[in-house]
């Protein structure tokens, strides 16, 4: 379910010591979709909901801009969305999933609990070389929900963003999250797909640090800064017949 028919994108510069490095990004713009698994097989998903804020995207090259993907938009985790989330072209080397809500799971595990488990997920931070160009990435998300946990809390179980246990949970998938590229471009993961592996996996929180993806420090007497470029409302594109999910 989306919120709106537009793209927010908004175009930052990195720089370093006050000096202004122009440049853009190279390539046709693509999507991205989720997909999401559980990682007990005691437990069987029958929904999964992932709402989607922003894409911040640090480019691999200083001298390209930093790219900004705003749109709050509703994923499902467990079938190919009608409307992936506009990824731009170019050469990216790390990637921010902001997320406006809890990833929402229900289901029911093999002794017949049923469940809804709200995980707190608030970002997932991805760092590795992501060339996109009229392509299609699938963030995965390895969700930890435990069956003997759930079955010790009775027959029909909701654990709320609050509860410990969901807040655990969450840590773990958002650890273990990883970015591939869809070969078949049928919005699933497939064996195909997972033979060159993932482009990218999960950063550590403290990976960030002062100058992190412009390839430069702040240095003495000087501090990163950022100038908004451009800001525009884009018409969000179609998803190209080549690439119409089957029903």
């Amino acid at each position: 379910m989306r919120a709106g028919p537009a793209l927010l994108w908004a175009f930052v510069v990195v720089g370093c010591d006050q000096v202004p490095r122009p440049g853009t990004a190279v390539g046709n713009p693509g999507d991205m979709d989720v997909v999401t698994r559980v990682l007990d097989q005691d437990v069987s998903l029958v929904d999964v909901e992932v709402p989607l804020r922003s894409l911040v995207l640090d480019p691999c090259d200083a001298a390209v801009a930093t790219a900004v993907v705003e749109e709050v938009v509703v994923l499902d985790g467990l079938a190919p969305s009608e409307e992936p989330v506009g990824f731009p072209g170019g050469e990216w080397c790390r990637l921010t999933v902001e997320l406006d809500g809890p990833v929402v799971a229900m289901g029911q595990t093999a002794t017949g609990t049923l469940f809804l488990v709200e995980l707190p997920l608030e970002r997932i931070e991805l760092s590795g070389r992501m060339a996109m160009d009229d392509d299609l990435f699938l963030l995965r998300l390895d969700l930890p929900i435990e069956a003997q946990t759930l079955d010790s809390e009775g027959d029909d179980v909701e654990l709320l963003a609050e509860d410990p246990t969901a807040i655990a949970w969450a840590d773990r998938a958002a650890e273990e999250s990883t970015l591939w590229r869809d070969v078949v471009l049928d919005g699933v993961l497939t064996p195909d797909d997972q033979l060159l592996g993932p482009l990218s996996t999960s950063s550590p929180p403290n990976a960030a640090a002062d100058g992190a993806g412009c390839g430069c420090g702040s240095g003495p007497g000087g501090s990163a800064w950022m100038v908004v470029l451009l800001s525009t409302v884009l018409t969000r594109r179609r998803y190209s017949a080549s690439r119409k999910r089957g029903s």
